[in-house]
């Protein structure tokens, strides 16, 4: 069946941690032979149901692994991740509380 929407939230986390990668890198000019970033969260099937009410349904403890090949010293690849963990929207939007305003528009229809 595809996909689960948990588990396109975490490919979205990755596609943009990969894109604000690569913008960066190119701004710095930070050659890149190799960039591979891998998401990682936790999920307990066991999750809201009865007696694991305190255990998370969703995706959980949310982590992240950036392998890269460069011949950038370590000094700019941590301002290059600096600059990620800043510009990046969809890291942001997770690590920073939002708003978030839900509403129904209900329509009685006659059978």
């Amino acid at each position: 069946m595809g996909p689960a929407s948990p588990e396109i939230f975490i490919g979205s986390l990755s596609s943009c941690l990969t894109h604000i990668f690569l913008i960066h890198a190119a701004e710095r000019q930070i050659p890149l032979t190799r960039l591979e970033v891998e998401v990682q969260a936790d999920v307990d099937v066991r999750g809201g149901k009865t007696g694991y009410e305190n255990i998370p349904f969703y995706p959980f403890n949310l982590r992240y692994t950036v392998d890269i090949d460069t011949s950038a010293s370590e000094d700019e690849i941590a301002a290059l991740h600096q600059a990620v963990e800043t510009w990046c929207p969809v890291l942001n939007l997770i690590k920073r509380p939002q708003s978030l305003e839900g509403k129904i528009r209900y329509r009685h229809v006659a059978a």
